[in-house]
C-alpha cells in the first residue's frame, strides 16, 4: 500500500495465497469506526493483483486501518484478512 496516500483512489497491489473472486475493503479510522466498505469483483489470481477503490467524499488528513479479504463465489473467504495503516494527506 503506498504510503502517504492523496487524491480520490486507494490503489493497492495485493499478493495473494489463493484465487478469489471479490476484494473487500473497510477503512477505518484510528478510533475503529467504519467510514468505508466497497468490494471490487472480478477474479483475482494468485500472486500480485492490483485493486482501485473510490476513497470517501471529505476524508480528512490522518490514520486509517485498511482491512483487505478476499472472496470466492462460494461465500467462503478464500484468503484470509490482511490488515494494514494508510496514511491520506489531503
Amino acid at each position: 500500500m503506498p504510503n502517504p496516500v492523496s487524491g480520490t483512489k486507494l490503489h493497492l497491489a495485493v499478493q495473494l495465497e489463493s484465487d478469489a473472486d471479490s476484494l473487500e475493503l473497510k477503512l477505518y479510522t484510528k478510533s475503529m469506526m467504519l467510514i468505508m466498505h466497497s468490494t471490487v469483483y472480478r477474479p483475482f489470481t494468485t500472486g500480485w493483483n492490483k485493486a482501485d477503490y473510490d476513497l470517501p467524499a471529505g476524508i480528512s488528513s490522518g490514520l486509517y486501518y485498511v482491512v483487505l479479504t478476499g472472496h470466492l463465489n462460494t461465500g467462503e473467504t478464500g484468503n484470509g484478512k490482511t490488515i494494514g495503516k494508510m496514511y491520506y494527506l489531503r
